[in-house]
This record gives structure tokens, C-alpha cells and sequence, in this order.
């Protein structure tokens, strides 16, 4: 389990510590005061917005099949992808794959449009803000951001948009990412196209690059040899 993890931006070089259990109690307090806060503008609760959401339809049992197939059409790539050897075609299988999740996130953006505006929402947050600003640091020591108004001034930043990704990791994941286990990021860290936080890389790899080369004048050579068996 980790309880640290280091990063840098053009910003400078910054850390991430899994939140202590004071920190966690402390949390558990937001949540609640921002939970009830909610309630009394008026927000709806869970429980509501999903009676809301089975009483319009606004997610259907389609939309459950067009989710469930696509996972199982990302599941069968991931396999495929697992055993290619050709770096053309296992880039276009991660191309195909991430194009198959952005298609579940647009299908289940019908029901997180309404399930992202409820109490509960709004008051887990206020916690990740609370643990942002607790529990992440500059490189000397100091907080990264002073209160939660620097950080929502911030959070457009890519050390914002890091910091709040390793976070989550540390108080969801044991400090792991996510998508450490996915076949399309397993290849991507194979073959050097991400760094160690499995964010892409700015420029290819040489080497992936001579790889690409290679199949390609190789692609090239076999049509011309086809081609000219057939005029024989």
C-alpha cells in the first residue's frame, strides 16, 4: 500500500500523502455538514434521483445492454490486444478500445447528469477538496494549497488535476492507479507510450517510432510483391 506518491509539473515538484486517521474523521464532519447543507437548498438525495431516473426513463434497460455489450467488446479487444505483436495493430486496438469507453461514458452520462447533482454528491466533493488541501504538498514542505478557494481557483491546472487524481488513489485504491491492470495501458507502459503515473507521454519513443517504420515498409514491400504476382 502506498502512502505517498511523488509528481512534478512545469510548477515544480509536489506529493500526495494517503490522508491519517485524523484526517478521516475530519472528512466524515464535512461530509456530513455538507450533506445536511444540501439537503436544506433543497438538493435531492440519492434515493430520489434514482426514482426520478427509473419514473422518466432517462435510463433504460437498452442503455443497460449498450453498456453491458461495449464492456464486453472492450473486454474481447483487451484479449486481442494481449496477444498482437504488431505495434500498427495493437495501436489501432487501443485506439478502438478507448474509443469503446468513451462510448460508455457517453450512455451512462444519461443517469450521472442527475446522480451527480444529489446531496451525496455534493457533499463527497466537499471531502476530496478537504483532503486536496490537507493532504498535498510542495516539494518543501508546505501545503499546495493554502484553503479550498486557491484550490477551486486552481482546478483547472494540471498540478491540480494530478494532485486531485492521487488522492483518490490514496484514500480508494491503496494508492494504485486505477488503470494499472487495463490491457490497452498495460501495452501503452510496454511499449514506453506513458510514464510512471501512466499519463501519455509528449513525444513517441524512438524506438516505438522505428517499430511503426518497419511494418510499414514492410506492409508496403508484401503490396508490391502481391501486386505484381497478380500482373504475372
Amino acid at each position: 500500500m502506498k502512502t505517498r506518491i511523488d509528481f512534478k509539473t512545469e510548477k515544480g515538484k509536489f506529493y500526495a500523502l494517503r490522508p491519517t486517521q485524523q484526517h478521516i474523521m475530519d472528512a466524515e464532519l464535512v461530509y456530513k455538514t455538507k450533506y445536511s447543507e444540501a439537503l436544506r437548498y433543497g438538493a435531492l438525495t440519492t434515493a430520489e434521483a434514482v426514482k426520478i431516473i427509473e419514473t422518466r426513463d432517462l435510463w433504460t434497460e437498452d442503455d443497460k445492454k449498450q453498456v453491458s455489450d461495449l464492456l464486453l467488446e472492450v473486454h474481447a479487444l483487451g484479449q486481442k490486444l494481449k496477444k498482437e505483436t504488431s505495434v500498427t495493430k495493437g495501436l489501432d486496438l487501443v485506439n478502438e478500445i478507448e474509443s469503446k469507453r468513451i462510448d460508455i461514458l457517453r450512455v451512462n452520462m444519461k443517469r450521472n447528469a442527475i446522480l451527480d447533482n444529489t446531496s451525496e454528491s455534493y457533499a463527497d466533493e466537499q471531502r476530496l477538496q478537504f483532503y486536496i488541501v490537507e493532504c498535498t504538498f510542495k516539494d518543501d514542505g508546505t501545503q499546495l494549497f493554502k484553503n479550498k478557494i486557491e484550490l477551486i481557483s486552481a482546478s483547472d491546472e494540471y498540478h491540480t488535476v494530478l494532485a486531485t487524481k492521487f488522492i483518490i488513489y490514496l484514500i480508494s485504491n491503496a494508492g494504485e492507479d486505477f488503470r494499472e491492470g487495463w490491457p490497452d495501458y498495460e501495452w501503452r507502459k510496454s511499449h514506453g507510450l506513458v510514464n510512471d503515473h501512466m499519463e501519455p507521454i509528449e513525444e513517441l519513443p524512438e524506438e516505438f517510432v522505428q517499430k511503426l517504420e518497419k511494418e510499414k515498409k514492410a506492409k508496403t514491400k508484401s503490396k508490391r510483391v502481391k501486386k505484381k504476382t497478380v500482373k504475372s
